[in-house]
C-alpha cells in the first residue's frame, strides 16, 4: 500500500511512524477487492479427436507435467492418449 498512489497507508520503521487515513474504508477496500490468494489457473478443454467433441477439461498444473504427446491419462471412466496440444486445446484418441 506504501508504492500505491494515492496512498492508502504509510510506514516508517525507522521512525517508528504509521500513519493511515481518519476513515479505513479505502484500505479494506483494496484489500478485500484488490488482492487475492487464490491464484488463476488455466482450463485446457480435451477434444476427442474422433468426433470432434469437448469431453471435459484439464488445469494448467497437469498439463505442464503430463501434457506431452504419447501421455495417457484417464477421464470420464476410459483411457485417453494425448495427440497434441494447441494453445488452449488437448485433442486426445481413445484408447481401446
Amino acid at each position: 500500500m506504501h508504492n500505491r498512489y494515492p496512498r492508502l497507508a504509510w510506514v516508517s520503521f525507522e521512525d517508528k511512524i504509521i500513519a493511515k487515513p481518519m476513515n479505513s474504508q479505502d484500505i479494506y477496500q483494496y484489500y478485500y477487492e484488490s488482492l487475492s490468494m487464490i491464484p488463476d489457473s488455466k482450463k485446457y478443454l480435451i477434444i476427442d479427436d474422433t468426433n470432434e467433441i469437448a469431453i471435459g477439461l484439464l488445469d494448467e498444473v497437469f498439463v505442464a507435467l503430463y501434457g506431452l504427446p504419447g501421455t495417457k491419462f484417464i477421464i470420464k471412466g476410459s483411457a485417453w492418449r494425448i495427440e497434441s496440444v494447441f494453445d488452449d486445446k488437448i485433442h486426445v484418441y481413445v484408447i481401446t
